[in-house]
């Protein structure tokens, strides 16, 4: 690090560019990570070191187009900051939207989709969750959904609330829906991207080196995988499946790692009808809230009262 730094420091100056060291007690701006292999990082900061005049520190968070890079190269912190930003993002529209029994629930979901989803889900694309960040992002969905039909945990133990309906008053959809849609969208695009791109170079791409003991850590590839063969079984048509669900052991295996080539542009239409599985909530939303509002239209009519345009009173003239 050290050797290529200085080399980069001189090459750079030839250009009348200038990397920006430490000095003294003034840090660097520019920061320096170390990835250590799977299972062996010990949580310690590396010391600086010397460049030129100066010094480089190192970092255990780096922020890069609005994601953080961390050491171990898991999804954890990423997530953990997603969900401070977006709870931040709910709290500030809290009182005047989402818990406010003025507006219409199917409104509140729509507002929820368009600034909080995205905030929370914002660099999603090249996540891969274990279980664990999976129930933190559903445990922060369905505490925002009770909060927009304003229903307490103690009010869900007593009357027994489902989350599906509470969704279903929002038209909204579980969190996994939105996650899924969003991954197989994105690596489908990957896919079909030229063999000289970068992003399609490091999708299969990997390392000549031994495997360290215990399960291989999990990837971007195991979350495609898991969710191509959740919504694989979900499919209604047995034609738009991928494989045959009744396949078992390796072949069944083979046929799962065979997504790549589900997602190239000659199968562009198979693609779309494994990811349709979760695609489609704005077309049901949109259904939902204009049955709602005529619905409600008529609710304020009520019924409708004989006219009157045509009903004259005729007096009989007096006798004297």
């Amino acid at each position: 690090m050290r050797v290529g730094m200085d080399y980069m420091y001189k090459h750079f100056l030839k250009f009348g560019l200038k990397i920006h060291l430490g000095r003294g007690t003034t840090p660097s701006k520019t920061e320096a990570m170390f990835f250590p292999k799977p299972r062996c990082d010990d949580g310690t900061t590396k010391p600086n070191f010397n460049v030129a005049d100066g010094f480089i520190s190192y970092t255990r968070k780096f922020k890069y187009l609005g994601s953080h890079i961390v050491p171990s190269l898991d999804s954890e912190a990423e997530i953990d900051i997603r969900i401070k930003k977006a709870s931040q993002a709910f709290g500030a529209l809290s009182e005047s939207t989402f818990r406010n029994k003025d507006v219409r629930k199917h409104l509140k979901g729509r507002i929820y989709v368009a600034l909080i989803l995205t905030i929370l889900l914002h660099g999603c694309e090249t996540w891969f969750l274990r279980e664990a960040e999976y129930q933190k992002l559903k445990a922060f969905h369905h505490s925002c959904v009770r909060a927009m039909c304003r229903v307490s945990m103690s009010q869900v133990r007593r009357h027994r609330i489902r989350t599906s309906k509470l969704l279903h008053e929002l038209s909204l959809q579980r969190v996994e829906h939105y996650l899924e849609s969003r991954c197989l969208r994105w690596a489908g695009h990957v896919v079909r991207m030229d063999m000289d791109r970068l992003p399609r170079m490091l999708l299969t791409s990997w390392c000549p080196t031994s495997r360290v003991i215990g399960r291989p850590r999990m990837s971007f590839g195991h979350t495609i995988k898991k969710f191509i063969i959740k919504l694989n079984d979900k499919l209604d048509d047995p034609d738009a499946k991928a494989w045959d669900p009744k396949l078992k052991g390796t072949a069944a295996r083979k046929e799962q790692w065979r997504w790549t080539e589900l997602a190239k542009k000659e199968n562009k239409d198979q693609w779309r009808k494994i990811i349709r599985r979760t695609d489609g909530w704005r077309e049901r939303e949109r259904e939902e809230a204009e049955a709602k509002a005529a619905a409600a239209r008529g609710a304020r009519r009520g019924p409708e009262s004989p006219s009157t345009d045509s009903v004259f009173l005729v007096h009989p003239p007096l006798s004297g």
